[in-house]
């Protein structure tokens, strides 16, 4: 159903690849969790990140907001690889430009901030957030739209206030 083109980047539990959906001729982006990758020897690391990466499909899935990235599907592959299928977004600005003016940064942060309105009102926290993690595309009428992504590492918000309060004690 999808047709891998290329890797796009390695993170923490994962590899990004740009593909295409084939039916639809549309551009995608697969991430896939490989239990069997040698830094995941450890086979109760590997549960622990399957766990975040199932987390994260499960998480962002519920997220509606446009500027945060649209995940189209998740799944297991029959050869045991978890799998996320999300939009393919072209532009990393933050890591191309150095300095962006004032007002374009406002304006860039203030997308920033409306997605993760939408994920904290749903009480989802990010815990990741940085410059590689915005990804910055153009709308239809040419218009600069952020996109919040790598949601791997994200929790409710009741968890994490469940965490505090046992490391506290």
């Amino acid at each position: 159903k999808y047709r891998i083109e290329e890797s796009i980047g390695v993170g923490g539990f994962s590899e990004v690849f740009r593909a295409t959906h084939i039916a639809m001729s549309r551009p995608v982006a697969i991430k896939i969790f490989d239990a069997r990758r040698q830094y995941l020897s450890d086979p109760e690391r590997a549960k622990r990140y399957a766990r975040h990466f199932q987390r994260e499909a499960h998480l962002v899935s519920k997220l509606q907001h446009p500027n945060t990235v649209t995940i189209f599907d998740y799944g297991v592959h029959p050869g045991g690889k978890l799998y996320l299928v999300m939009e393919f977004i072209l532009t990393e600005i933050l890591a191309q430009e150095k300095q962006l003016s004032e007002q374009r940064t406002l304006a860039l942060f203030l997308q920033v901030l409306a997605s993760l309105e939408e994920a904290h009102h749903r009480g989802i926290l990010h815990r990741d957030l940085k410059p590689a993690n915005i990804m910055v595309t153009a709308t239809f009428k040419g218009e600069e739209q952020v996109k919040v992504l790598d949601f791997g590492i994200a929790q409710l918000a009741n968890q994490q206030q469940q965490h505090e309060r046992s490391s506290s004690a």
